[in-house]
């Protein structure tokens, strides 16, 4: 059988070409930028070569109408038809940081599309460009990372966009000064990014207290919660509208020679339709007796469990009954429950359900500041984006901890 032709080859950039426009000494007119396409795949996030590759701006000087290269990269993007079932990250090196215009573009790319996330490094800041810091910080906050290209960075292009025409070895020769400079331009960019960056990522929080973009539960447990998910289900508003779902973050500890040991972390929701419905506790129930099984073998003799629930709503009452009939057929697991609100706390059975929880040595507690930063840094796919409080956060968990403490105290009703 004949061979089939050999893969087209990748174009790739000529050396002058990117030491001209990449470095910190020049300031071309031109925009260069690379990228690659990685697919997340169990859990690790696969390169995609097929979408590897670089594009500059079209200028007057190639007798084509003026576009910058985002724009064109954003309509190559679209050329791809991304599975939206799937998760991937785009990386792109640029010669300059993207204008208003272009981080406009970008923004509302990602905003269209969560299924992508998105990393820019810059070799240099397009400062002549008018709103180019709100730009930046509005790209940012859409969950974009922004950050200044260093050595790694620039070796890194060197070596995977650009021919050396055979001489694969050949190094990258840095210009003078480059780390000062790129130190000097990570500074400038950080302060961008900060200038009233509370502000701007508190509007985006409280916009998703109010609602998000549906988007694919691959499995049960997930890995992490997505970043919007998290501040709709979690928002701590006593009675809030539209929370029908129920998440649970979960981390579970054992002890060997009396030392904690993390073993297992992740987030479950609660089973909906085509599937049986099923409340999410039930479902890491049902998990956890599985993996248990395997588990119990690093565990030395009479040591425990600890298991702990950052949970969206508090257990119903059919879900404690399970929960305690557990923790009897299981005596060496601890329970610790923080809820970031309580369920129907205004009825008999649902208060009564509390109280068995605690009756059965469970912890039940309200999340309180800590427990909602905790969360978000370790159950969420944050981009690197620190935990933005909602205004009446305290106030809340201050209220239903009154309210939890009542139900746990008064045995009467």
């Amino acid at each position: 059988m004949e061979a089939g032709p050999a893969p087209e080859a990748r174009p790739l950039m000529d050396e002058r070409t990117f030491l001209d426009n990449f470095s910190h000494l020049n300031y071309m007119n031109e925009t260069y930028l690379c990228y690659e396409v990685d697919r997340m795949q169990d859990d690790l996030w696969i390169p995609l070569d097929e979408y590897k590759g670089f594009l500059r701006n079209k200028g007057a000087d190639m007798g084509l109408e003026r576009c910058h290269a985002e724009p064109i990269f954003l309509e190559r993007m679209a050329s791809w038809n991304l599975d939206k079932e799937l998760r991937y990250r785009v990386t792109c090196f640029i010669s300059w940081s993207p204008c208003a215009d272009c981080a406009k573009k970008l923004t509302k790319f990602l905003r269209e599309n969560r299924h992508v996330n998105l990393r820019t490094f810059a070799a240099r800041i397009h400062e002549r460009s008018q709103g180019y810091k709100a730009g930046l910080r509005a790209l940012n906050a859409a969950g974009a990372e922004v950050a200044i290209m260093t050595f790694q960075e620039f070796e890194y292009c060197w070596e995977n966009f650009v021919d050396h025409q055979q001489d694969e070895d050949k190094p990258f020769p840095p210009w003078d000064n480059l780390g000062v400079r790129s130190e000097k331009l990570t500074k400038k960019l950080a302060g961008i990014l900060q200038e009233m960056h509370l502000q701007v990522w508190r509007k985006v929080t409280e916009a998703w207290r109010e609602g998000y973009t549906l988007k694919p539960w691959s499995r049960n447990p997930m890995e992490r919660l997505y970043h919007d998910y998290f501040y709709f289900h979690f928002y701590n508003l006593p009675t809030p509208k539209h929370r029908n779902g129920c998440y649970i973050c979960y981390q579970v500890e054992g002890t060997k020679n009396h030392s904690r040991m993390p073993l297992l972390r992740g987030v479950f929701e609660n089973q909906f339709f085509p599937k049986k419905r099923r409340h999410t506790e039930l479902c890491f129930l049902s998990w956890f007796r599985t993996e248990k099984a395997s588990l119990d073998m690093m565990l030395s003799s009479g040591e425990k469990y600890r298991v702990t629930w950052y949970i969206s709503w508090s257990p119903c009452f059919a879900c404690v009954d399970e929960v305690v009939k557990f923790l009897r057929e299981h005596k060496n697991v601890e329970l610790s429950i923080f809820a970031a609100r309580l369920y129907h706390s205004g009825i008999l059975e649902y208060r009564q359900g509390l109280r068995k929880l605690h009756d059965a040595g469970v912890h039940v507690a309200i999340m309180s500041y800590y427990e909602f930063k905790h969360c978000l840094n370790d159950f969420v796919f944050h981009q690197g984006r620190s935990f933005c409080p909602w205004n009446d956060l305290n106030k809340n968990s201050k209220d239903l901890s009154n309210t939890l403490e009542d139900i746990l105290r008064n045995q009467e009703d």
